[in-house]
């Protein structure tokens, strides 16, 4: 259903806006997105980049968040910096690159010669310089003590499975996936945490049936997920009905006989 599907990418599009806010905390940005623009989130292009996050930020400047896993060389550098004057061509801002990189050893190209006088040097994050296990350890020292989690813990949590840990990548997140069900929390932590989880399903768990058990497992004590799938449902649904009988009416059927057919009084439209 094509109007479903469209209703269940805004859920996406809430996981990225969480998980940007994330990216800029780290990344030193001044926190806060109005929107994201054009919106990526899921392109798997392997010479650009896993993830892209086209935001703008409340310093009304563009940013582009390009989220790497292996190391940049300078071709995709450059095919990058295309993107980015692509980008301002079309929203006619400011726009700045920062990319976010998984690659472990720092071996990523961070500039390319433009012009004989400029050369393109985005900003760069490194999620490698993150000791995620040191993070998880610190949230949990705070839980069992009962000390008050902060807006930083939870958007550090929702970058966790990117940073530097000792499992393996796949194991940590359905670790991850079953500890915040576990744990007592606030309920605006648990949300950061679960909105994110699902995103780290989409990109990093490849295998179908796990994938799906885990959504499962991120529905649990979610019940604001749930709510809003239910919304998006209800409302996918009665905008499928509208059109259909809005077709119907086109057609020259009668009001009472569409009415039957779809539950719509298209009288009353």
């Amino acid at each position: 259903m094509k109007i479903l599907a469209q209703e269940f990418d805004k859920m996406l599009k809430l996981t990225a806006l969480i998980f940007i806010n994330a990216l800029m905390r780290i990344s030193g940005f001044q926190p806060g997105i109005i929107r994201i623009e054009y919106p990526e989130v899921f392109t798997q292009e392997t010479d650009r980049g896993i993830m892209d996050f086209p935001a703008l930020s409340i310093e009304n400047i563009y940013i582009l968040f390009e989220f790497h896993k292996s190391p940049l060389t300078s071709r995709i550098l450059l095919r990058n910096f295309q993107y980015l004057a692509e980008f301002r061509v079309r929203v006619k801002h400011p726009v700045a690159m920062h990319i976010i990189s998984l690659d472990p050893l720092k071996r990523s190209v961070r500039s390319v010669q433009i012009t004989p006088e400029w050369r393109f040097a985005p900003g760069f994050t490194f999620l490698i310089d993150f000791n995620g296990d040191k993070i998880l350890s610190n949230i949990k020292n705070k839980l069992n003590n009962n000390i008050q989690l902060n807006e930083d813990d939870a958007y550090f949590l929702a970058v966790l499975p990117f940073t530097k840990h000792e499992k393996e990548m796949v194991e940590f997140v359905v670790e991850l996936c079953y500890w915040v069900n576990e744990v007592e929390m606030p309920e605006e932590f648990r949300y950061i945490i679960k909105m994110s989880q699902i995103l780290w399903v989409n990109v990093l768990i490849d295998d179908e049936k796990l994938s799906k058990k885990l959504i499962g497992v991120i529905k649990m004590r979610s019940t604001f997920i749930e709510d809003y799938e239910r919304n998006l449902i209800e409302t996918a649904n009665n905008n499928q009905a509208n059109e259909i009988a809005s077709k119907l009416d086109e057609m020259g059927l009668s009001h009472e006989d569409i009415l039957k057919a779809t539950g719509v009084d298209i009288s009353k439209k």
